[in-house]
């Protein structure tokens, strides 16, 4: 098991601090980029392939909905209680963020009941409304990663913003957090996916992190898989 400092090593910024949005944000950004390829290369005529493009699309809805609701509610809250009105910005966009992504299910049930005929430019329009919610994403985290993080630097210690990050990611559902972890496994570098693994190790029963990393093999390139084996070799079983 690593000790906090360890933890807190392997996500931390260019400024040596903690940062917690660091792990979360590059899955996000890979699921994003991954979901709005897909939507661009779709194929509307093709009745299977809009299924799991749509369905695509919808995941990642949830995912993103989740987590902005998860930073409201930890984040956002830590930012308050120590510098009121800190998160004003950031709690303006979410709920812009929320409306897009209403609008978003709104486009993806239009195509689901659209005739053949009409497919094609549905599909195109949802790829240009996609793209500009990916894009404002892009500039919020972005923000969140400079901005938000200064005020948790600013007022936190390291050790309690981690603290911080376990309490949120304890409150995420197994089944959502499955959502997630295979995009933030991918997105990550080495150091930061062994860290992520030796943190949430603890809290898994044996079989699960074993799935887990059997998953992670399966994503990765033969290369990242050896140092991840490498870096895990000293603490963890790992799976065949």
């Amino acid at each position: 098991m690593q000790t906090n400092a360890q933890q807190i090593a392997a996500t931390q910024s260019a400024t040596g601090r903690f940062n917690i949005y660091n792990f979360p944000h590059k899955g996000l950004r890979l699921l994003m980029q991954h979901t709005l390829h897909g939507v661009g290369s779709c194929d509307w005529q093709d009745a299977s392939e809009t299924a799991e493009t749509l369905t695509a699309v919808r995941t990642l809805l949830e995912v993103m909905t989740g987590h902005l609701h998860h930073e409201n509610a930890f984040i956002h809250v830590a930012m308050e209680a120590r510098q009121p009105g800190s998160t004003r910005h950031g709690a303006g966009e979410h709920v812009a963020h929320e409306q897009a992504i209403a609008a978003l299910h709104a486009e993806v049930t239009a195509l689901e009941q659209a005739a053949d005929d009409a497919r094609d430019a549905l599909g195109y329009h949802l790829y240009t409304r996609l793209s500009l919610f990916v894009a404002e994403n892009l500039e919020h985290m972005a923000m969140e990663e400079r901005d938000h993080n200064a005020v948790l630097w600013a007022n936190y210690a390291d050790d309690e913003i981690l603290d911080i990050e376990r309490r949120l990611v304890s409150a995420i559902p197994p089944e959502k957090a499955a959502l997630m972890l295979p995009w933030m496994v991918q997105a990550a570098n080495a150091g930061e996916r062994a860290g992520f693994l030796c943190a949430v190790r603890p809290g898994m029963p044996a079989e699960a992190f074993d799935g887990l990393l059997s998953e992670c093999r399966a994503l990765l390139s033969p290369r990242a898989w050896a140092k991840l084996e490498a870096a895990l070799r000293g603490g963890v079983v790992v799976a065949a």
